[in-house]
């Protein structure tokens, strides 16, 4: 019952030299036809005692958003690129609709990468992506009172060939 969002997105790239490139990128993500409820459905406990099936529906209503992001380049040498770049959107769930289950709180993002060419045709990049901590308080039939507290370290590696 996940829905895709539609997004739109407008982005600009400026070389001031050419070591160096400079981008901008603006998008809206339509989440609020996305997603307007969230529902949570367990069946087959392991204790007797509990029913046999148990669903819970609650209104997500998520707010549409904006993300800006920003990025750098610089290219000391033909063989080898340095990335930074930060984006930003403000969580689109309402807090007083905030759940563990689906922990979308997340809006300031950092990343760190590089590329390395190891010859024609192979080129190693990597990168290292913080997201901010965030928090919100909700309260929830299944939760009752809480805290929720988001923050992520990602690290990517990927090995590419050109054909």
């Amino acid at each position: 019952g996940f829905a895709l969002p539609r997004e739109i997105g407008l982005g600009v790239a400026f070389e001031p030299s050419s070591r160096w490139l400079l981008s901008f990128e603006l998008n809206w993500i339509n989440w609020a036809d996305a997603v307007k409820t969230v529902t949570l459905r367990a069946t087959r406990p392991a204790n007797a005692a509990a029913p046999g099936v148990y669903e819970l529906v609650a209104p997500a209503d998520w707010r549409n958003q904006w993300v800006f992001a920003t990025g750098l380049a610089y290219r000391p040498d033909r063989q080898t690129t340095y990335y930074a770049g930060h984006n930003y959107g403000k969580s689109p769930i309402p807090e007083k609709n905030a759940s563990p289950l689906l922990a979308g709180h997340l809006e300031h993002h950092l990343t760190l990468g590089a590329a390395k060419r190891l010859g024609p045709e192979w080129t190693l990049t990597g990168g290292i992506e913080y997201l901010l901590p965030v928090k919100a308080n909700y309260s929830s039939p299944l939760f009752g009172e809480a805290e929720l507290r988001n923050e992520a370290v990602f690290l990517h590696v990927m090995l590419g060939r050109r054909w």
